[in-house]
């Protein structure tokens, strides 16, 4: 039988208080059915009203956030929840007047996914101030930041990506053991993703690898075809036995660096790349041998556990939701590949 990757909750605060969880302090199958079993079953009687979330997404055309989104919106008709939700293609002042504008129509509630960890404080200041409640969901905000202007929120669900670069570092060691030279591929600069996987993954290492070093990084703005672009960068800087291995933040910039590798005939770099998330070719390149392994992200299940979270809300209050509602992130290579289904 498949493993399923459960959403799972956790009270734990982020590590080193980096980022906003909460301001008051895999989606293992691809088949829709199996993955609504993972939210609450039961039949529960909704508001004669419904309610009204306005929902700030960074990127739609991502697949990752389009699963999300089916999560979602699956979930919130069992709840007569009715989404309203703005795609920013990944424009952060786009995603400041969207978030603006789902304050003028008075909405119950606004979901943010932020395109930056600092520039949508203002706006979420702004929330506050007009007594919206608000939450996060898959990208926080900075937590210093919002601190500063008294930002707060009900919680953020998703993934702790901290522990996520932490879960790279330990595939990492476990493909080099104590020493080698690492790139690593970035994400796309100054979202939380990004900052707190490379934290996870440098802190890991420091305390676990010493003798593991990443030698150079560059931004791919997870995007596939800039990936390629960046991995042949580094082939090109580093001679054969340079570099022993790739990590990568996402799972664009992981397969494109594979088809770097390969293209190259770099054959030494085979099975030495370590990504993020699961999707299909992710799951095919770790069977090929082209990719060590990756960290598991559950988008459907984050999708439903943010809408079971927002039900709760407006029924129960904020009594009993958590400071982070974190998702399992199970690690996946070549040995147990084929226990997981992709996430999309």
């Amino acid at each position: 039988m498949k493993k399923r990757i459960l959403a799972m909750v956790l009270s734990t605060a982020l590590v080193a208080g980096t980022l906003l969880g909460c301001g008051s302090s895999g989606d293992s199958s691809a088949q829709t059915d199996e993955n609504a079993g993972s939210a609450k079953t039961e039949d529960t009687e909704s508001d004669e009203e419904g309610w009204t979330v306005g929902v700030a997404t960074p990127n739609n055309a991502v697949p990752f956030f389009a699963r999300l989104n089916a999560g979602m919106e699956e979930t919130a008709e069992k709840y007569n929840i009715t989404l309203k939700i703005q795609d920013a293609n990944d424009d952060t002042n786009t995603q400041v007047n969207q978030v603006e504008t789902f304050i003028q129509q008075g909405v119950d509630m606004i979901i943010m996914m932020p395109t930056q960890l600092e520039s949508l404080i203002p706006a979420a200041k702004k929330v506050n101030d007009a007594g919206i409640p608000f939450m996060t969901v898959n990208r926080m905000l900075s937590a210093e930041s919002a601190k500063d202007v008294g930002v707060d929120m009900i919680t953020y669900v998703g993934a702790d990506d901290y522990s996520g670069g932490q879960k790279q570092g330990e595939l990492l060691a476990q493909l080099l053991g104590d020493s080698g030279k690492v790139v690593l591929i970035q994400g796309t600069l100054g979202t939380s993703m990004c900052t707190q996987r490379q934290a996870g993954l440098e802190d890991y290492l420091a305390e676990n690898a010493p003798g593991i070093e990443i030698v150079d990084m560059q931004a791919s703005n997870q995007d596939q075809t800039q990936a390629i672009t960046v991995m042949q960068n580094f082939l090109t800087k580093y001679a054969e036995g340079e570099i022993d291995a790739v990590v990568a933040q996402d799972p664009y910039s992981a397969i494109g660096a594979c088809d770097a590798i390969k293209d190259a005939g770099r054959t030494e770099l085979y099975e030495k790349v370590i990504g993020f998330d699961y999707p299909e070719e992710v799951k095919d390149y770790i069977s090929q041998g082209l990719m060590y392994g990756s960290v598991i992200q559950a988008p459907y299940d984050q999708g439903v556990l943010a809408m079971e979270t927002v039900y709760q809300y407006f029924t129960e209050g904020s009594d009993g939701i958590e400071e982070n509602t974190f998702t399992e992130l199970p690690i996946v290579y070549k040995d147990n590949v084929d226990e997981y289904d992709p996430a999309w």
